[in-house]
């Protein structure tokens, strides 16, 4: 089968963007609540068991286990996306024909990727 690129005209960006952007915001609020939900049981306990100097580390801890989720959510959509058939169309990544790639350029060192 020929491979056909389509003009990226506003009505499929939406589509492929619509389709990114669900995905990943049901990826990140489940992990989020997932962590808020440990966060708060640990927040919860009494001072003797999790003295009041440990909670800013932690807390600072799932901060930044909130931003990796976030990370990892799109990441893993992302490549979701890629993978998935829209039915008239698939989003692809390719190297650009041999004939445009500067000679001893490989093609992943092209346009910056």
């Amino acid at each position: 089968m020929k491979e056909v690129t389509l003009d990226p005209d506003l009505k499929l960006a939406l589509r492929v963007w619509w389709a990114f952007t669900w995905r990943s915001g049901i990826f990140m609020v489940v992990g989020a609540l997932a962590l808020s939900a440990l966060s708060a049981a640990l927040f919860a306990l009494p001072a003797r068991i999790l003295p009041l100097f440990a909670r800013k580390p932690l807390a600072v801890c799932f901060t930044i286990l909130i931003f990796g989720v976030v990370f990892y959510a799109q990441v893993a959509v992302f490549r979701i996306i890629l993978r998935m058939d829209f039915g008239d169309f698939r989003v692809r990544v390719t190297a650009p024909p041999a004939s445009t790639a500067p000679e001893g350029t490989e093609p992943s060192r092209i346009a910056g990727v």
